[in-house]
């Protein structure tokens, strides 16, 4: 199953368990091995997966992954993959496991492919929380495929830091300046206003969606194309440090007249606050336990 590459600190939204620079094991892409390097596993707030939360995901990379600044995000692999894949050049493992630690999804991303929450049938596992460490190992035991041609195995092990719950934050009665960001944002898009999303979404976003658009007329129709919520009403809203999460209520984006809820990510880039992630709970089971 491929699927799109993800959308893209003091006090942490997750604690996640983290390991140094080490031997994970390879990921093999097309016969040519990638040696994983770091890893850490956190443990998730939301079902952005849509198949269940799962009670630990394992992140694996060729490149170093700076878990406190991932987890603070909504989906923590899009933060991961900010880093080592966007940013880094490198490649990333993502492997869920389900309550009870049976293995569950996996994911793998890296510079012009992904393979998104694919089943990993035939795999070998082994996962178990022994005092404050989270450890074990996973095995294909058949290629993975992208696109339906490349194939991708991997053998992995792991010993990391045991990840502890979600942190709580602190609340933000009627969404506090993330709130109002984001508010700006959704209006924005109704404005077709470019130089506000330039400072509303993460830097270099707008000039990539539409920086192209030589005439300002054609730009702006070009963002009130977006199929944006034009307004939203903000249900519970929280801050660690400079990230921020907010559940919010917004018109369906395929059915106006129908509600869903959405989990939208904020971060505090030192002079105002950033819209990086918008997840719509359209299976309603995203915010459930």
């Amino acid at each position: 199953m491929t699927a799109r590459w993800p959308m893209w600190a003091a006090t942490l939204v997750l604690l996640p368990g983290i390991a140094a620079a080490a031997d994970f094991g390879a990921l093999i892409l097309d016969g040519k091995p990638i040696a994983l390097t770091s890893a850490c596993a956190y443990s998730p707030r939301f079902d952005t997966q849509g198949w269940g939360k799962p009670e630990v995901i394992l992140l694996l990379s060729d490149k170093p992954i700076d878990c406190p600044a991932a987890t603070g995000w909504v989906t923590p692999d899009n933060g991961a993959f900010e880093q080592v894949v966007r940013k880094g050049r490198g490649a990333l493992l993502s492997i869920s496991f389900k309550p009870g630690l049976q293995l569950g999804r996996v994911s793998v991303y890296g510079v012009g492919y992904t393979l998104g929450h694919d089943n990993c049938v035939g795999c070998v596992a082994q996962a178990a929380n022994a005092g404050a460490g989270f450890k074990g190992s996973v095995k294909t035991a058949q290629p993975l495929k992208v696109g339906g041609n490349t194939p991708i195995t991997f053998d992995v092990h792991f010993d990391v830091a045991k990840p502890s719950a979600p942190a709580a934050g602190e609340k933000l009665p009627g969404g506090g300046d993330p709130g109002k960001a984001y508010l700006a944002y959704l209006k924005a898009y109704q404005d077709g206003d470019y130089a506000a999303l330039q400072k509303l979404r993460p830097e270099g976003k707008a000039e990539e969606d539409w920086g192209y658009h030589s005439d300002p007329a054609e730009r702006k129709a070009a963002i009130q194309g977006e199929n944006k919520a034009k307004s939203a009403k903000i249900l519970d809203a929280w801050k660690n440090g400079k990230d921020a999460t907010l559940i919010v209520e917004v018109a369906h984006p395929f059915n106006p007249s129908e509600k869903t809820k959405a989990v939208v990510g904020l971060w505090f880039d030192g002079t105002g606050w950033r819209v990086r992630e918008e997840r719509m709970d359209f299976g309603g089971t995203m915010l459930g336990s």
